[in-house]
């Protein structure tokens, strides 16, 4: 008998699927093409509702194989990967498909306006981005019927908003932003293959949004002088691309208050220059290569394009930057001597740059502070005639400076390694 029965549904439910698409048909047969304005809206309410409906039908699809567990007997992982390679759904979809799937299952008031067509795929889907938050989640039962009326009753906009803010304030008894605030982080972390930067954080809601209307500022600066560049280059109303997409203006505008920073007075920046470090051979290459239009060849074992603190960079973008006087081009020779410092917009004094290239990190054995952030040493103590010169200066940060100075030890360069130093104590033994 349950057999029989089962054959009836998939029966039923193949005739409804005929009829479906009959009607299809006959809509599109009889064309989309409204008389008057009253005609219009008719049709894309009655339209969307079928829509509506057809997206319910999806999402129950999708739970029914889920339950059944007829997604492993092709080895899928979930009802969610079979509909996403029989249908071949993109995996946005599919993951918009199965958080809807969830709130139908979870929340049975929405699940009914759902499949009513009172609500939208998009509607449940605003709810099961607030899942991953504990107590929105389970506050979320009783809070079914407003989430419903908030549907029928408000722009999908305003839904949204209402909803989020909702969330918000349910999960303020956990003191969410204040977390947030708390655990704030931002970093930067470079490929050491192809040397991209990647940039991660978060923040809370307050710092967040300071940050965001500071940074949409800039961006719209960004926008504008991209509209400009096309108006100058094509003329007043031409309609062609923009040469950067939005996400491209978004990096550069924050690039941009960077160097706003840099040049802003009594900033924590303002004495901050953009060095870049080159072997003579390296820098000669790519300007060779920027000439003739043409991939640069470089020697591996004469190769040296860096900040001033060892990070590599691309030769090709930082020859540019060093011509334009965007950043101060240091080229140095086959023993590490200074030979050409060349301009930058901001900097406070070629001696004190120069003697710090000497070295990527401090001098001091087994010392890993930056040299951007280390002091300039005397190498022969100014007090005992030593110049104020590249050549009498290495990078030492101020602790090793102070005890340089206090207990009697001695830097000086290493005669038998080009770049290297030794440091000596007050016994004349080194320090390994």
């Amino acid at each position: 008998m349950e057999a029989v029965g089962d054959n009836q549904r998939d029966n039923r439910a193949n005739e409804a699927f005929e009829q479906i698409v009959a009607g299809l048909d006959a809509l599109l047969a009889a064309g989309l093409t409204p008389r008057n304005r009253d005609d219009a809206e008719a049709w894309i309410r009655s339209l969307e509702h079928v829509g509506r409906r057809v997206d319910a039908a999806r999402v129950e699809l999708l739970a029914e194989i889920h339950d059944a567990g007829w997604h492993r007997h092709d080895g899928h992982a979930s009802g969610r990967a079979m509909i996403e390679v029989v249908a071949d759904l993109s995996v946005r979809e599919s993951g918009s498909r199965e958080r809807v799937r969830k709130i139908v299952v979870e929340l049975p008031e929405v699940a009914r306006a759902f499949r009513e067509g009172r609500m939208t795929a998009q509607h449940l889907g605003v709810l099961g981005r607030l899942r991953s938050k504990r107590a929105v989640r389970f506050a979320m039962w009783d809070r079914q019927a407003w989430f419903v009326e908030q549907a029928g009753t408000r722009r999908f906009a305003d839904y949204e908003r209402a909803v989020l803010t909702w969330a918000r304030l349910v999960d303020s008894a956990d003191n969410a932003s204040q977390r947030a605030h708390e655990t704030r982080h931002f970093r930067m972390r470079q490929d050491p293959l192809d040397g991209t930067w990647a940039l991660t954080g978060s923040c809370g809601a307050g710092q967040g949004a300071m940050v965001d209307q500071i940074l949409r500022a800039y961006a719209e600066a960004e926008l504008q002088a991209d509209r400009e560049k096309v108006r100058a280059e094509h003329g007043e109303g031409a309609v062609v691309p923009l040469p950067r997409s939005a996400a491209q203006r978004a990096l550069d505008a924050l690039t941009q208050i960077f160097l706003d920073a840099v040049g802003a007075p009594g900033s924590a920046a303002d004495n901050v220059v953009h060095n870049i470090v080159w072997s003579r051979d390296t820098f000669e290459t790519a300007l060779a290569a920027i000439e003739r239009d043409e991939s640069p060849s470089f020697d591996v074992d004469t190769y040296r394009c860096e900040t001033i603190d060892g990070v590599p960079l691309d030769p090709t973008e930082a020859a540019v930057q060093s011509l334009v006087d965007a950043a101060r081009r240091v080229v140095l020779d086959a023993s590490g001597t200074v030979i050409d410092l060349g301009r930058a917009r901001f900097f406070t004094g070629h001696a004190r740059v120069a003697a710090l290239l000497h070295s990527t990190q401090c001098i001091w054995p087994g010392c890993r502070v930056p040299s951007s952030s280390c002091q300039v040493d005397h190498l022969v103590e100014h007090r005992h005639g030593g110049r104020t010169c590249p050549g009498n200066g290495a990078p030492l940060c101020g602790r090793h400076n102070r005890h340089k100075t206090n207990h009697g030890f001695t830097v000086q360069a290493d005669p038998t390694r080009p770049g290297a130093y030794q440091v000596t104590r007050s016994n004349g033994t080194l320090v390994a």
